[in-house]
């Protein structure tokens, strides 16, 4: 995660932890947050969630290279929709092959602060393209399949922090 700028402890990472308690902060537009996926994945969704609701003006650009220019994949730079956690901008679009994507926000409809402030930002991927593979959980059970309320695991082998699931959609 490279960052424009952040504010003290809202850090960049903070955009990408899975959590909406935190977020993050940097003071003046426009200001950009890039993520490096240390190898080119295929993505085709994007959702941007703004602290208290903000109306933020933005663009998402892909590339696959260092060296490559950005090519923009998502513009929202004249928008008014407001992205909460229920309820995030969300936008879809063709895959594009990608290992960097960078938001860049230039300002917020009504919103008068010079701040940008975003607790989540996702990107998603096609199955198997954003794996995770700094562990082995090849001993691992998750049960029962299918289910409904309730999924235990076992056998994990490892310490997490944290666990997120997604379903298939």
């Amino acid at each position: 995660i490279t960052v424009s700028g952040e504010q003290n402890p809202n850090i960049g990472s903070s955009a990408v932890d899975g959590d909406f308690e935190t977020r993050w902060s940097a003071e003046n537009f426009p200001q950009w947050l890039e993520l490096d996926f240390g190898g080119s994945k295929s993505i085709f969704k994007t959702e941007v969630i703004a602290y208290q609701n903000r109306s933020y003006q933005y663009i998402i650009e892909a590339k696959e290279n260092s060296g490559d220019a950005y090519v923009q994949i998502v513009d929202r730079s004249s928008h008014l929709d407001t992205g909460s956690a229920t309820n995030p901008i969300t936008d879809s679009f063709s895959a594009v092959d990608a290992r960097y994507i960078r938001i860049t926000v230039s300002g917020a409809d009504v919103y008068t602060g010079q701040w940008t402030s975003i607790p989540e930002f996702r990107v998603y991927a096609t199955p198997g393209s954003l794996g995770v593979n700094n562990y082995k959980l090849n001993k691992t059970n998750v049960y029962p399949n299918p289910f409904s309320s309730e999924i235990r695991i076992s056998k994990l082998g490892a310490k997490f922090e944290k666990a997120i699931l997604f379903d298939a959609l």
